[in-house]
């Protein structure tokens, strides 16, 4: 923690906080710094391939940066960045050893909300959260309704965007895989990136719609949070 708000504003991000401490530079800085002190330290080689990659990062991000307008979503480039931080990160670990990638995280909490402190997830803590039920009925419900009073929908608008509804769902069928209830917080980034895509994509749907109010538009336009289906196995 005061490493990550020394660093604070230091580094380029669209999530501020642990936008920084995901960056390359000092997150990747951290991860040698965990290699070197359990005896299995980055090689010369490794170094050198891992400056480049930071380079190559840079690179990507400018290149995204110059590719937003006036009407890009917020959420939108915190998702592009979450995105290609784990593109990277994914990168750098191809780098590593099998017993070096085993001393950064056990595999089964590689990658997962909260869990996984060597991860870019880390940038999406505080800016996701699950919606559990047990159909997928069911999550299609409470996500419109979560919806419509955070954009101030009325039901006549609720209404007319049903089938819009009905392709967000599809969009994250994929992931809805039946967890346990006492898992529902453990997604992972995929989980994240998927969700965020498929929101992202029915919030413009619903912004290209004209028959939004003013307050409803502003809503959808500042959201900063992602709902993260997950689908509870029943008993």
């Amino acid at each position: 923690m005061p490493f990550a708000l020394k660093i604070n504003g230091k580094f380029p991000t669209h999530a501020s906080g642990n936008g920084e401490f995901s960056h390359p530079l000092p997150h990747w800085n951290l991860i040698a710094e965990r290699l070197e002190a359990a005896g299995l330290p980055l090689s010369d080689r490794q170094l050198t391939r891992i400056v480049k990659l930071g380079e190559a990062y840079d690179t990507q991000w400018d290149r995204l940066q110059g590719s937003y307008t006036a009407e890009t979503l917020g959420l939108e480039k915190v998702v592009d960045e979450l995105e290609i931080k784990k593109a990277y990160s994914d990168k750098l670990e191809d780098l590593l050893t099998r017993e070096q990638r085993e001393v950064i995280a056990d595999p089964s909490v590689r990658h997962v909300n909260s869990l996984d402190v060597y991860s870019p997830v880390l940038l999406a803590a505080g800016r996701c959260k699950p919606i559990a039920k047990d159909t997928k009925e069911g999550i299609r419900k409470s996500a419109m309704a979560k919806w419509s009073e955070q954009w101030r929908l009325d039901a006549s608008q609720i209404d007319a965007s049903s089938a819009l509804f009905d392709a967000w769902l599809a969009d994250v069928d994929s992931r809805l895989a039946p967890v346990p209830d006492r898992l529902i917080n453990w997604f992972n980034i995929s989980d994240i990136i998927l969700s965020g895509r498929a929101q992202i994509k029915l919030m413009k749907e619903l912004l290209a719609k004209g028959a939004l109010q003013e307050i409803s538009r502003e809503k959808i336009s500042g959201e900063d949070f992602i709902l993260v289906p997950r689908l509870v196995s029943r008993p």
